[in-house]
């Protein structure tokens, strides 16, 4: 894939304002002086980090190295692991590549990002880096966010994608797909198009292309960066209610594996349910939204939930704890 030309941006004092919107995200971010792994797969939004990080690294004495993954999905995809390459050589940006093995067609899009993420990181620690950095939008996070809610999610779903998660940080998540796309037009350099971004089966396409568009065609574009807005205070809302919770569970605690019901009970349902996320946790069991519900429908009314691994919630003489569930009897054959 050849470069088109020579773009046109080069380290300076001068910053255009999609760079000056990322040196403040990394500034929020706490990364100055950081050494960072670029996730770049040659797309607008990929290119947009790589351009933008390398010419805002000096001001911020950032040290970034380039890793573009091959999923080998499509046959284009080792020449725009090659053109990510070429671009980072004429940066003078360290290069890293890693091809995946990914199986089947069954949930493609979540085993090719586990795999991703597992080789990224690999990279990560093979070069003693701080920190891999994904090019994740608001419009990606406008877009995570409508697909979680649309399948039940509570707040701490609402957080869709975090900011920073482990040693993976996302600081473009308040910038729109469109002005890094108007940002690498700037540059004089034509993205890498992935065929199967705009493929329907993915659901993730369909709400990018007919929800979202849709939703913009009837609030405005800003409805986007509104979303992602509300991500953020879902984040830092949930963050709050967790450590109240995590404080309010060690008050409650009479022993490792045993809670004062009575206390538990008269604390608000937002903290209760984070209290038994976390009780259920600390004994190895399933945190989903059934197993909280029931577990908070046994302890108001003072009866058994029934929990995976043949585990039962207790409610009795004003405790709270998990036991093993009787053994089930077995059936008699009629003869």
């Amino acid at each position: 894939m050849p470069l088109n030309g020579l773009f046109s941006l080069s380290q300076g004092k001068h910053l255009l304002s999609f760079e000056k919107a990322l040196c403040n995200a990394y500034i929020k971010l706490n990364l100055s002086k950081e050494r960072l792994l670029l996730a770049v797969s040659g797309g607008a939004d990929s290119l947009a980090l790589l351009l933008a990080t390398w010419r805002i690294s000096s001001k911020l004495a950032l040290h970034m190295e380039v890793a573009s993954v091959d999923h080998g999905l499509r046959e284009e995809s080792a020449e725009e692991v090659a053109f990510v390459q070429a671009l980072s050589k004429r940066l003078g940006v360290a290069f890293h590549t890693q091809r995946l093995n990914i199986c089947g067609q069954v949930a493609l899009e979540e085993e090719a990002r586990r795999l991703r993420y597992a080789a990224l990181e690999e990279i990560r620690q093979r070069q003693r880096l701080h920190f891999v950095v994904t090019a994740h939008t608001a419009s990606d996070q406008a877009c995570t966010l409508l697909m979680k809610l649309s399948r039940g999610a509570a707040l701490r779903g609402a957080r869709a994608i975090w900011r920073r998660w482990g040693y993976v940080v996302r600081p473009m998540l308040s910038m729109r797909r469109a002005e890094a796309e108007h940002y690498v037009r700037q540059s004089a350099l034509s993205p890498v198009m992935d065929a199967m971004n705009e493929e329907q089966r993915f659901f993730r396409v369909r709400m990018r292309r007919v929800v979202l568009k849709a939703l913009e065609n009837v609030a405005g574009k800003s409805a986007t960066l509104h979303l992602a807005q509300f991500c953020q205070y879902a984040d830092e809302d949930e963050a709050f209610l967790q450590h109240q919770a995590l404080q309010a569970l060690q008050n409650i605690h009479v022993s490792p594996a045993t809670l004062d019901a009575m206390a538990f009970l008269c604390l608000e349902k937002p903290l209760q349910r984070r209290i038994l996320a976390a009780f259920l946790g600390e004994n190895g069991l399933e945190i989903n939204a059934n197993s909280i519900e029931n577990s908070m429908r046994a302890i108001q009314t003072k009866k058994n939930a029934t929990l995976a691994k043949d585990r039962l919630l207790k409610v009795e003489k004003g405790l709270i704890f998990i036991a093993a569930a009787p053994p089930r009897k077995k059936r008699c054959k009629k003869g």
